[in-house]
This record gives C-alpha cells, sequence and structure tokens, in this order.
C-alpha cells in the first residue's frame, strides 16, 4: 500500500509550498479565555492513498464512502497519538456492511504512514442503503494500539452509538477516554463523476486541560468549546 507522509515540507521563503493531500496536519487553537483548556486537533487529507485503497476492491460506492470515511477517521486519530507500531480501527456490526477495517502503520519513527483498509459486506442487502447507521446496523467499536511485542497491547472497544462514523468516534472517546472529541469525516468521488478519483479527509479538534484535575464542562452554552462544535457543524463534505 502507499505510504502516507505525516507531513510535506513546510513553505519557504523561496516559494516551495506544502502538498495539498496525503498529509497530516496538526494545529492548535488558543481559546484567549482565562482558565479554559487549550484547544489541539490534527486535519488531514487523503488524495491517491484512499484512491488506490478503495480502487483495488469492487466496492458498492456506497460501502467504499463508508470505507474512506474509517480510513480518513483512522489517518486522523493514528496522528493524535504518539506510537511507532500499528493503529487499527474496526467496526463491526449487524448490518449490510459486516466490517469495516483500518490499519495505519508507521514507517520511519512515525514520519510516515502505510494505509491499509477492508470492508466485507452483503452484496444481497446493501443496495439503497446509505450512512453508517444503515450499513454497519448494531455493533461495536474498537481502536487498537500494537507498538510490538516488547510493549503491552492497548484496545478500547465500545457500542456503535450514532449515525456517523464520526459521531460513533465522538462516542467512543467520551465512554472508553472521558475525553471531549470533536470529529468530522468525508470521503467521495472527486467531482462526483463515476469512474473518478476518491478523495477524503478528517478533522478532529481535542480540548486539553492545563491542569488534569481541571474540570471541562460539556454543557456550559458560553463555553469556547461549544462554540468550537457549533462551528464544526457547519462544514460540508465538500470544505
Amino acid at each position: 500500500m502507499p505510504d502516507l507522509p505525516d507531513s510535506g515540507p513546510s513553505p519557504d521563503r523561496g516559494g516551495s509550498e506544502r502538498p495539498t493531500d496525503d498529509i497530516v496536519q496538526p494545529f492548535q487553537l488558543e481559546s484567549g479565555g482565562a482558565g479554559e483548556a487549550r484547544l489541539t486537533g490534527r486535519m488531514s487529507r487523503l488524495g491517491s492513498v484512499v484512491d488506490d485503497v478503495l480502487s483495488r476492491h469492487d466496492y458498492p460506492d456506497q460501502v467504499a464512502e463508508l470505507l474512506g470515511q474509517a480510513i480518513a477517521l483512522s489517518v486522523t486519530l493514528a496522528a493524535a497519538l504518539k506510537f511507532d507500531g500499528i493503529f487499527t480501527f474496526q467496526a463491526q456490526g449487524g448490518g449490510p456492511v459486516t466490517l469495516l477495517l483500518a490499519d495505519i502503520q508507521t514507517l520511519d519513527g512515525g514520519e510516515r504512514y502505510v494505509v491499509r483498509g477492508y470492508a466485507n459486506y452483503n452484496a444481497d442487502t446493501v443496495t439503497g442503503r446509505t450512512g453508517a447507521r444503515a450499513l454497519l446496523g448494531k455493533g461495536y467499536l474498537a481502536l487498537t494500539v500494537d507498538q510490538g511485542p516488547h510493549t503491552e497491547r492497548y484496545q478500547g472497544m465500545v457500542e456503535l452509538v450514532g449515525d456517523t462514523l464520526a459521531e460513533c468516534a465522538q462516542h467512543y472517546f467520551r465512554q472508553s477516554q472521558q475525553m471531549d472529541a470533536a470529529i468530522m469525516v468525508s470521503a467521495g468521488r472527486v467531482g462526483g463523476a463515476p469512474d473518478s478519483p476518491w478523495r477524503a479527509g478528517g478533522m478532529m479538534v481535542q480540548r486539553i486541560a492545563d491542569d488534569p484535575n481541571m474540570h471541562l464542562p460539556s454543557d456550559d452554552e458560553a463555553d469556547t468549546w461549544r462554540r468550537v462544535m457549533m462551528l464544526m457543524a457547519t462544514g460540508t463534505d465538500s470544505e
């Protein structure tokens, strides 16, 4: 599978520019409010990487789109972790799509990724269904980090809760990690034309308290976090 660089070359005074696809870009937002948490995140943009994975299989478009979202989500989540090994995203359900699997393997100490993806589906029942809830049905989401035989393998698992993969991932962080995370993912064919290349992207924003004992209220309407969630909700697939 193709390698995914963690980031491209930074712009410099000579005019070189960062590549627009197959990158993961970290960022940090300053809230500006006294006592408020820091906001950090990752943005992924996938072009040839996700197109190569999806084009290797004759998936129906709605299955390929869901797998593309899973790959973009996995790359975004993996980039938020400090690890050297294999990060695995797995969604298993009782619907027409019984398994979504994405592996992100680090190379060069985490400077590059190898990306793999696979979906198992029932061709007789998948027709006419779109979206994570309709395609996966009831099931579970599992995230695994394996850094080799000399380290302890980590796995977190929660029930699939949400209409989209992003909502399922947000539920995972609330239930398994007790962490606020705002997540968006999208995948589709360029221009929406049949047989055109696939692209995908993802964004994840987390809030991290400077003091680990600091309480982060999620239900305060004036809180910066609520505004971030509202602004992210206005994003479109094309954006």
